[in-house]
């Protein structure tokens, strides 16, 4: 039993295909473009991101953002997360010298 649940712990760290691929971010100008060719020139989603090189299921969550939000840019969120973690850290710092 135990060598049966340690083989099913080996196969989800590893998919069935192998290594998740690499998020690719989107950027502001690629969004964009999606949008203009989905919503101004009337292509299909599908044959639009496949021309600039995007997942189908990535512009269909910009379509939505844009038609929920009104939002084209990406946010960042990168920084704020980072400084988040300097401040916890400083703050935990702050109370173990005292």
């Amino acid at each position: 039993m135990e060598e049966y649940l340690a083989e099913l712990d080996v196969s989800r760290n590893n998919s069935i295909r192998g290594k998740r691929s690499q998020y690719k971010y989107v950027d502001n100008q690629e969004r964009l473009q999606l949008l203009y060719k989905v919503l101004i020139s009337e292509e299909p989603l599908s044959k639009a991101a496949k021309t600039i090189g995007i997942k189908f299921t990535t512009a269909k969550s910009i379509l939505n953002l844009f038609q929920s939000e009104g939002r084209i840019n990406r946010m960042l969120r990168f920084k704020t997360q980072q400084n988040f973690y300097k401040r916890v850290s400083k703050s935990d710092d702050l109370l173990k010298s005292q």
